[in-house]
């Protein structure tokens, strides 16, 4: 629909617009109720009482005189009816005068590649983001300002009976950039001011009839009868121009009346106000302006047009009233009064007038009949209305804002966000708080455009927002600004059918700028980013969610390699553009990601023309290379908003997960984000869910390759030089050191239109140190299966996912049971990215293994996260399968009977229920097995299970494959192997069909041979299919397509075949393109470009059309017009309907925008959907019209492969293979061999000679496997139909298979003492399928001191197969047991390995375990000690020099020496004896090894002691570490002295002992005692040896005659006698019989 507005003169709005209120974001008081009105027309609206209500106020609480009503943050007058009591009463009501939001004066720059400068201003009708204007209304405080109420009177009456009104026809429907003289090269417009011809117009005007014209239509019943003056004025802008003078003409007309024709020169616009007549108007009937483009252009072949924006028209309307209501508009400057008389007055009704530009309320009125007078200023705006005013609003709801403005706030993070995204914004909010540690708050935009811009939608107020807190809040400033929600180029909707025009978080500028809002130079227009922005231009609740998601996710992963990866892609449409970006491209890496510190890794998908500009299909290797994942990813090269030159074009195919890259996207449009119709190629990347991008940064224009290429520069030094991690800094980084030079359009064009999409705080993974990681399965070893005692190399692959250091520390240790058993370390140096170390051991005792190792184990790197440093893996020693070997896959069985043959479960079959099971079967399923072997008597080291093939067929392709059942749980299924039975194969070669040439029975050659589809594994065929003899190249549905559209930027041409394709862009190859395809492959043969510029353009596109035949494709497309342009002859038009084609004769002109995209063969009729034609149409985008032709079909593949694996071999033999090879076709035979340690080295490659191929000359030692690949291919120019690989005949030989029967042992004995002797033997069998030549049989102990060697034995006598051998060892146990254990199981290793070079065909089985049992001395050692021949007790008296004797006794075999002083010692006063000093020995201690019986070892010690008590402390412990210990306490003195004489018993009877303690340094030289009568008589005399200490001496109770003596009362007296002194004491005795 048309928009016919009518308003009021121009220069009266300027006037209004013109009122200025100061920018003072106090002007709204925080968290205090507001009403807040929202208005779209201009007139008086009324807010009642119950209005107020309606929005949550009430208003009885509300004194009416302190209403007020702001307007930008001013207060405007009002009316308030019955205010005047104080009282807000439901009867009450405010009136205001409102108006829409109106564009108001706008400038234009000049379209220049210079400075900045003004061309034009224009007074806009329309607001770009929004007709609707926001009122407030407070209360409180002082008295609000009121409309005056006028009753002043005049009686002279106004001049005229009418003023001029504005009618406004316009509609915004269309928007142009601006002036561009060629899109290719005049990049003007796409500066992100409005310049010259840019906005939004109503229509692009074409010369066709039917384009060329556009009007309007109003009726003015209210028109003046008076004649007079009107105006029109116009506004349109040329969008194109020609060599002629004044070539665009645009003709007026009123109703049928022409007024003039206007003229202009090249791109000067049409801004013109024309005066015509009113009566050329009419009241009673609808009126119509026009507008008629008629250019005269002089080049028949360009296209002229022009954007047409607006009509306005001021006619005379005369004083009257409409539908009751009157607007009296008068300009001037005249503020006298005069009388003014509107007819059409109904005096019953209510009346009310304002003169809204001097805020009068006029209140003195009369009238008579329908007559209306009132006195108003002569340069008044009446507003009159004849009944009650019902206008209101369109919305009143009541708001508190947030307290935005003050000084105390601060933060280091802000999310602005549209109220939609709330839940969202808040959780990002909550992360960067707690996981960044920044302050951070969310600000809703609302809240903001009410605060920065009185509620007015604007951009303006989120960079005051930004502005005032980067100004005025707290210290240190903010750091990022993210803005969450999608804005909009559209966001009113004028085109209609936008489906992505809300305006969620408004954009400034066309192409937009971002940077515009954290730049706060405000009279400048380089927007380089004071705080670092991003945008996430989400649409709805969902895509925020999966956006922040992707964030937070993102900030939690753990290290991974990608994040030393980075992708490096360039395009170009030619070679010189692809070399200078591929240039581009290499230098970044070379200067900033490969050298330290980053040492990244780079993948380059670079975009390669070859001869004849065939272009890569390069979109598989994009797509996968991101979807391996990389840190960032940069492109350099053309693009549309959609697409990177057709090598990526919808983000959602990437299936990359989280593991989110950072894009650059250093080329054109791709970082659109705000387009109303379509969603950017950035905007993908950023809100599709579990994939896509972190951040993505691309321009919303053009890209300049200079300026680009500079500002990629500094993004990569930002982040590798000054070690920038989070998104918004680089950025930063970057657009800060250009901005010296932003005088320079392209570099400021940089600034402004590279936006980031994304959180600016987002920090990539790759840390600003090293982070060190080393994963669970980043390891190799030889061996997975270790022998006790075979030498392993672990060698583990470290990675460095940070930044380079020059060393680390790694720790290799070797745990068992869980503990620490052998370390080593190992100094990384140099560490960048992958490295590897590795540790080479031996196991030497049996256990539970485990291997560790630790990087950054010395912790040099602090910052570094150690939780991935460790790696720990198991280290079995043994085999548990019931493992299969006979008969080799694939291999051939010529009897009806096959045996089959597995190894058993290397468990002990003896104490474990183990049951093997075979199953064999004609179908890979097993669903019906031929065959269910199982048994449950498992005994020795394998199982044979001999089988009779029911049907023997030698078309049918036999499966099996073993388990294992111990203890009920399953070992699982081993890999299937597979045979055929087939009498007749075996033959020598060159002589395939002579039967006598079969080899002999027994000869252990094998025979493989691979010709069904159930013998290849899935994963070993590549390209190929089963047709039933053999195998030929894939048929694959494909597509051919032709776009024809142009040749730059997003309206580029292309072709698309299978593999390649050609991307038309940068201006290249103008005219006609053709394409010669295979019809069988969909290859590229040629490509051919025409100019069509000379009358023998024809003839050259016919001779080239001449040049196909049925076999190809022709491929079609019109790139873009040439200049000058020749047509195609008939004769050449003919050859392209024999082709198919029926629109051939459409295409006139190759000098006209016409696009023609067209796919046929020769002799064949049309293909449907394979043609298309179209001329321009105003329809179309940018009024061309692409045409696309497809072909849909299947194209045969021209490569194919199927591999092969053989071995392990004992003697490689030959192999042929058979094949069906049409013309222009091969199929050869790549070999590889496979070394020991799992390397893959190519032998021979590019084998044709398929009857005969000798590999005997391969050492089957050095690659005891080969890997054959057999590849399939077509000539992709002279090929016709695909080759057949058949089958493969190959012949070697296995290797022995020796095994040691684990559970064979003998042993002399199980359980022995130490230093016994035992023996022991175990059989080894052959049961592979060469003899084993020389055999080495190793016998080990793991004694507690390390490994011991027990016997080595060298066997020369050839191992046969199926055959056995028994190895012995006798062996003594002294020495093998730990004396720290009384028991000691000792682990017995037996080992059987072959010389000279021979395989085993499984080596990790060649070990056996047992073990033997060693006693040691289970009962403890004694102690005996003696002073000079007695035990005493503790306290005991002792001499001072006595003699000591320390005896120890053990009841083991064992002898003793003196090197085992160390277990038995003295201790005397707590400080030990030692039997040597400086290495002479001890005259006090002599050590003495008896070995006597249990008497071992004797110690004599003679102290020299002193007076007062002696500790003593006697230590022993035997060889198995059972320890006795005595301790003594004795006391020593020089005094000679009796104490506590007596005897016992007392009374006597028959007998006594006499006890005393002697006190001396040594033993008396006399001790007697002599018994006297009470009267003194000597009756007794008794002579007894004494010594130092306790004494006791026995008396029979008889006297010197030996009679026994008479019962009473004796006396007793002891005298000891020696050193010269004598001691007596004297006692009673009685005796009682």
């Amino acid at each position: 629909m048309i928009a016919l507005k009518k308003s009021i003169p121009v220069l009266f709005l300027l006037l209004i617009c013109g009122t200025a209120f100061a920018q003072n974001f106090s002007w709204i008081t925080p968290n205090k109720t507001y009403l807040k009105l929202y208005v779209a027309e201009d007139g008086i609206f009324r807010v009642s009482h119950g209005d107020f209500i309606q929005a949550g106020v009430n208003p009885s609480n509300i004194d009416p005189r302190t209403v007020k009503v702001l307007f930008k943050g001013g207060e405007i007058p009002l009316y308030f009816e019955g205010e005047q009591d104080g009282s807000f009463d439901p009867q009450d009501f405010l009136d205001f005068y409102g108006k829409r939001n109106y564009g108001g004066l706008t400038t234009t720059y000049q379209a220049s590649f210079g400075p900045t400068v003004q061309d034009y201003i224009t007074n806009e009708f329309y607001n770009l983001y929004s007709d609707t204007s926001v009122y407030w209304i407070g209360w409180d405080g002082p008295n609000g300002l009121r409309f005056f109420n006028s009753s002043y009177t005049v009686t002279n009456q106004y001049g005229n009976l009418y003023s001029f009104e504005r009618i406004h026809i316009e509609r915004d429907s269309v928007y142009s950039l601006g002036v561009t003289t060629n899109p290719n090269s005049d990049y003007r417009y796409f500066n992100n001011e409005k310049i010259s011809g840019e906005g939004w117009f109503w229509r692009n005007m074409f010369a066709p009839a039917g384009f060329n014209t556009i009007g309007g239509s109003f009726t003015i019943p209210l028109l003046s009868q008076v004649p007079a003056n009107c105006t029109v004025r116009i506004f349109a802008f040329p969008n194109s121009r020609d060599s002629s003078f004044n070539e665009h003409k645009l003709r007026l007309r009123i109703n049928s009346t022409d007024i003039v024709t206007l003229e202009r020169d090249d791109y000067n616009r049409f801004d013109t106000t024309l005066n015509f007549p009113s009566t050329l108007l009419s009241a009673s009937t609808t009126n119509s302006v026009t507008a008629i483009y008629e250019p005269t252009f002089q080049n028949p072949a360009a296209t002229p047009s022009l954007y047409f924006d607006l009509f306005e028209i001021f006619y005379p309307k005369e004083f009257s009233f409409q539908q009751n209501e009157c607007r009296i508009t008068l300009s001037g400057n005249d503020t006298t009064s005069a009388f003014f008389k509107v007819i059409g007055y109904n005096s019953s009704n209510p009346l009310s007038i304002y003169d809204v530009t001097n805020s009068i309320k006029i209140t003195n009125i009369s009238s008579d009949s329908d007559t209306l007078f009132f006195t108003g200023k002569q340069n008044g705006d009446f507003v009159i209305t004849n009944k009650s005013i019902t206008r209101k609003p369109f919305r009143v709801a009541s708001r508190q804002v947030p307290d935005l403005v003050s000084t105390s706030n601060g933060a280091d993070y802000i999310v602005i966000y549209n109220k939609l995204f709330e839940s969202q914004a808040e959780q990002l909010r909550a992360h960067r708080q707690t996981h960044d540690n920044f302050r951070s708050i969310k600000a809703d935009v609302e809240s903001i455009t009410d605060i920065f811009n009185f509620g007015m939608e604007s951009p303006a107020a989120i960079r005051l927002f930004v502005n005032h807190v980067y100004s005025n809040w707290q210290q240190p400033r903010v750091g990022y600004i993210t803005l969450m929600g999608r804005g909009s180029l559209d966001p009113k909707n004028n085109k209609l059918n936008s489906n992505f025009y809300k305006n969620f978080i408004p954009v400034y500028g066309n192409p937009p700028t971002d940077g515009y809002f954290t730049n706060f130079n405000f009279d400048g227009f380089t927007y380089f980013h004071q705080v670092a922005i991003g945008r996430m231009p989400v649409y709805t609740p969902q895509e925020a969610q999966d956006v922040v998601d992707k964030i937070i996710l993102y900030d939690s992963e753990p290290p991974q390699s990608w994040w030393k990866n980075f992708i490096m892609i360039t395009g170009g449409p030619n070679r010189n553009e692809q070399i200078q970006y591929q240039t581009q491209s290499n230098q970044f890496v070379n200067q900033y990601l490969t050298p330290p510190p980053v040492s990244g890794v780079i993948s380059k998908v670079y975009r390669n023309d070859s001869a004849g500009f065939i272009t890569f299909n390069y979109k598989d290797s994009i797509r996968n290379e991101i979807n391996r994942g990389g840190l960032i990813v940069n492109f350099i090269g053309h693009a549309a908003s959609q697409d990177w030159e057709l090598g990526l074009e919808d983000p959602a195919t990437l299936s990359n997960g989280i593991r989110l890259p950072l894009v650059l996207s250093m080329t054109c449009y791709t970082g659109k984000n705000s387009e109303p119709n379509l969603r950017g190629f950035g905007e993908k990347f950023l809100y599709t869910p579990n994939r896509g991008a972190l951040g993505f940064l691309g321009s919303t224009g053009w890209s300049f390759s200079g300026a680009g290429n500079q500002l990629n520069d500094f993004l990569f030094r930002g982040f590798s030089q000054d070690t920038l991690r989070r998104l918004g800094d680089l950025l930063k980084f970057a657009n800060n050191n250009m901005a010296p030079d932003s005088g320079n359009f392209q570099v400021r064009n940089m600034i402004n239109c590279y936006d980031l999409l994304g959180d600016p705080a987002s920090k990539l993974l790759l840390p600003e140190g090293p982070e060190f990681v080393i994963g669970q399965t980043d390891y190799r070893i030889t061996d997975q299966y270790p022998l006790v005692g075979e030498e392993v190399t672990w060698t583990i692959f470290p990675k460095n996912y940070g930044l380079y250091v020059k060393d680390c520390v790694i720790r290799f240790e070797i745990l068992k049971n869980g503990q620490p058993f052998r370390f080593k370390d190992t100094l990384l140096t140099n560490f960048a990215f992958l490295d590897t170390a590795s540790y080479t051991f031996s196991i030497d005792t049996i256990g539970n293994y485990s291997l560790k190792a630790t990087l950054d184990y010395t912790d040099n790197y602090p910052d570094e996260n150690p939780a991935n440093n460790v790696i720990t893996i198991p280290l079995p020693l043994r085999n548990i399968s019931y493992t299969p070997l006979k008969p080799i896959d694939n291999s051939v069985i010529i009897t009806d009977s096959v045996e089959f043959v597995g190894l058993n479960p290397q468990v002990d079959l003896r104490r474990n229920n183990v049951k093997v099971i075979l199953q064999a079967d004609t179908n890979r399923n097993f669903t019906n097995p031929l065959l269910n072997f199982s048994n449950n008597s498992v005994n020795g080291v394998a199982t044979r299970v001999m089988f009779r093939i029911p049907q023997p067929d030698t078309n049918i392709v036999y499966y099996w494959r073993t388990n294992a059942v111990i203890n009920g749980d399953s070992a699982g299924w081993s890999e299937t192997k597979r045979f055929l039975y087939n009498p007749g194969v075996s033959y020598v070669p060159g002589n395939r069909n002579n039967s006598t040439s079969r080899l002999a029975t027994g000869d252990s050659v094998v025979t493989l041979y691979t010709r069904y589809p159930g013998q290849y594994n899935t994963n070993s065929i590549s390209g190929l299919f089963y047709n039933g003899t053999g195998y030929r190249l894939l048929n694959s549905p494909g597509q051919l397509q032709v776009k024809s559209y142009g040749n730059n930027g997003s309206e580029a041409s292309y072709f698309i075949l299978p593999g390649y394709q050609f991307f038309i862009d940068g201006g290249s190859y103008p005219g006609l393109n053709l394409i010669k395809a295979r019809k069988l492959t969909g290859k590229l043969v040629e490509f051919r470009n025409f100019a069509m510029t000379t009358p023998q353009s024809s003839d050259s596109v016919l001779a080239f059309l001449n040049t196909f035949d049925t076999t190809h494709y022709l491929m079609t497309a019109i790139s873009s017009y040439a200049n000058p342009s020749d047509s195609l002859h008939a004769d050449c038009k003919l050859k392209f309907k024999q082709f198919g084609s029926t629109m051939v004769d459409s295409v006139t002109t190759f000098g006209a925008f016409f696009t023609w995209a067209f796919i046929g063969v020769l002799n064949s009729p049309p293909i449907p959907g394979a043609e298309e034609f179209n001329i321009p149409d105003p329809s179309c985008p940018n009024g061309y019209c692409p045409s696309v032709a497809t072909v849909v079909s299947s194209f045969l593949s021209t490569k194919g492969s199927l591999r092969f694996s053989m071995g392990p071999a004992h003697r490689w033999k030959f192999f042929e293979w058979n094949r069906l090879l049409p013309a222009g076709s091969t199929v050869n035979f790549d070999v590889n061999g496979v070394n020991t340690f799992g390397n893959v080295v190519p032998l021979y490659s590019n084998l044709s000679t398929y009857n005969l191929t000798l590999i005997d000359t391969v050492n089957s030692f050095l690659f005891p496997e080969l890997q054959l690949t057999a590849n399939v291919e077509i000539d992709t120019l002279a090929g016709l139909e695909s080759p057949e690989f058949r089958s493969l005949y190959f012949k070697y030989t296995p290797p022995a298979e020796i095994i040691p029967d684990n559970y064979s042992f003998v042993k002399s004995d199980s359980i022995v003492n130490e230093g016994a002797e035992v023996t022991l033997s175990v059989k080894n069998y052959n049961i592979g399928f060469v003899p084993a030549g020389t055999v080495v049989y190793r016998w080990t102990a793991n004694a507690y001191n390390g490994l011991a060697v027990l016997k080595t034995d060298t066997v020369y006598v050839p191992l046969q197969p199926d055959s056995s051998f028994t190895s012995t060892v006798t062996f003594n146990t002294n020495g093998l047991k730990d004396p720290e254990t009384t028991i000691d199981t000792l682990d017995i290793n037996f080992e059987v390995g072959m010389l000279n070079q021979q395989n085993d065909y499984y080596p990790f089985n060649n070990f056996a375990f047992t073990d033997i049992v060693i006693v040691g001395d289970s009962t403890g050692p004694s102690i005996v000690v003696t002073y000079d021949g007695e035990k005493i007790l503790d306290g005991d008296i002792i001499r001072a020099k006595p003699d000591i004797l320390f005896k120890f006794f053990d009841d083991s075999k064992l002898s003793y020496s003196l090197e085992d002083t160390t277990n038995i010692f003295i201790r005397q006063d707590g400080k030990r004896v030692y039997y040597n000093f400086a290495g002479q020995l001890n005259p006090a201690i002599t050590f003495n090894a008896v070995n006597e019986s249990n008497l071992k070892v004797t110690v004599s010690y003679k102290p020299d002691l002193g007076d007062g008590s002696h500790l003593f402390q006697y230590y022993g412990a035997d060889k198995d570490g059972n320890k006795d210990t005595v301790v003594n306490n004795a006391y020593v003195s020089h005094d000679f002295a009796v104490r506590n004489l007596f005897n016992y018993p007392n009374p006597m009877m028959s007998d006594t002992y006499f006890t005393f303690d002697l006190f001396a340094s040594d033993s008396p030289e006399k001790c007697s005692i002599k018994i006297f009568t009470v009267a003194g008589r000597l009756i007794k005399d008794i002579n007894s040896p004494a010594k130092v200490g306790f004494n006791r001496i026995y008396w029979d109770g008889k006297d010197n005659d030996g009679e026994t003596m008479a019962n009473g009362i004796y006396l007793y007296k002891l005298i000891l006698e020696g050193g010269g002194k004598t001691e007596t004491s004297i006692q009673k005795l009685a005796i009682l019989r």
